[in-house]
């Protein structure tokens, strides 16, 4: 064991682990810390998360479907008058094909004149997906443009 480590890898480290027994919990950490100090949270996080599956895979197919089990809807309004629209515990596969989705469409929206960000496209095409709303109005709408879906 070894490595000198800030506030914020450690709590990734012990937020990463809780779940465990505390001997893998040690197991992992010990894996992990030489590393540490040269990963970004992010980095750290997900390799703790590929250490917890093995060493306890038992465990993590448990904690999957009860995530899956618990999957959900949130809406939240914004300060600023906007919303956030959260998909919660969904299945990786799904949410895996539905940004590529997003991502291709708002990539076919992305013409010389077009003034939104990849960004806003992306969030454009989001909802009009979800609405199912087959028309469209101009780039300039300030209800944002929307898409026009064919053969999906």
């Amino acid at each position: 064991m070894g490595g000198d480590i800030d506030l914020r890898r450690a709590k990734t480290i012990g937020f990463g682990t809780e779940h465990l027994p505390i001997g893998l919990a040690r197991d992992v950490a010990d894996r992990v810390l030489a590393d540490a100090s040269r990963l970004t949270s992010g980095q750290l996080a997900a390799r703790i998360r590929r250490l917890c599956i093995d060493v306890d895979p038992d465990d993590a197919r448990r904690r999957y479907r009860q995530a899956a089990d618990e999957r959900r809807l949130i809406v939240e309004p914004t300060g600023s008058g906007t919303a956030h629209l959260l998909g919660l515990d969904l299945a990786p596969d799904r949410v895996t094909a539905a940004a590529a989705k997003i991502n291709q469409l708002a990539r076919s929206l992305k013409t010389t004149g077009e003034s939104r960000t990849m960004d806003q496209l992306r969030a454009d095409v989001f909802l009009d997906l979800l609405e199912g709303t087959p028309a469209y109005t101009t780039k300039t709408s300030p209800d944002y443009s929307r898409v026009r879906v064919v053969g999906l």
